[in-house]
């Protein structure tokens, strides 16, 4: 895979990144999924948010790039492009960048991730929105189905300043139970009273405590065998 140009972002915010492995859209969840290289729709992405600045000077290379593009054998193709971003509520700029899962059946290379000091992240280092990060981004120009324009894919990340993931958590403070401080309420566990010290004199222990008797058992006697023969008697009337 050729790369025409390059621009590096510095300072920008990290927004939905998945670049860790492979994701693809799922419309049943309504959300990206993790998913082989290979499969449909499989893709390495970012987004990230752009100073005014910042924005200008990518918009200026991708300019460039898609010139140098149109002036190698494409002039057929428009002489300008429609600018991509997207303007947020905080006057900044957004844009995604992305590289597809795999070219001719071959897994594409994740892009790389370092710390501050570049020192490589591991495998699977998953970067989080809210991220400050350097981005380098390989600009591709491209005029297809009368749509002209210039794609980006992310090839590096240096990590500046990295957002824990956090838990999602509907709720809000309140007034109430607290891990900290409780009673333990219904699972406290209750101290179990020493026992009462025994008083005694010499000679109690000396008294003759009296012992009754065991109960003796009274055996009953085998029923006599003329019982036992009309008893015989009965069952094999059942089977008559």
């Amino acid at each position: 895979m050729a790369d025409t140009a390059t621009h590096l972002l510095k300072g920008v915010e990290a927004l939905y990144p998945r670049i860790d492995k492979t994701y693809r859209w799922d419309n049943a969840k309504n959300k990206s999924v993790p998913c082989e290289a290979t499969e449909k729709g499989a893709e390495f992405s970012l987004s990230f948010v752009m100073s005014t600045d910042q924005a200008k000077g990518l918009w200026s290379a991708m300019k460039d790039a898609y010139e140098t593009k149109r002036a190698d054998g494409n002039s057929s193709w428009p002489d300008t492009f429609d600018r991509p971003f997207k303007k947020d509520e905080n006057g900044n700029w957004t844009h995604r960048s992305r590289t597809e899962g795999a070219f001719n059946g071959e897994a594409s290379r994740p892009p790389s991730q370092v710390d501050a000091k570049r020192t490589p992240l591991p495998n699977g280092f998953m970067l989080t929105s809210g991220s400050t990060i350097n981005v380098q981004v390989s600009l591709h120009p491209y005029f297809v189905d009368g749509t002209a324009g210039v794609k980006l894919r992310p090839r590096a990340v240096q990590v500046l300043k990295y957002v824990p993931l956090q838990a999602r958590d509907p709720f809000e403070e309140e007034e109430g139970f607290t891990i900290e401080g409780g009673d333990g309420g219904a699972f406290a566990v209750e101290s179990t009273p020493e026992p009462a010290a025994v008083t005694s004199t010499e000679d109690e222990w000396e008294e003759d405590v009296p012992v009754k008797e065991p109960k003796k058992m009274v055996k009953k006697s085998a029923a006599p065998k003329e019982e036992k023969a009309s008893v015989t008697a009965v069952i094999d009337e059942w089977d008559d």
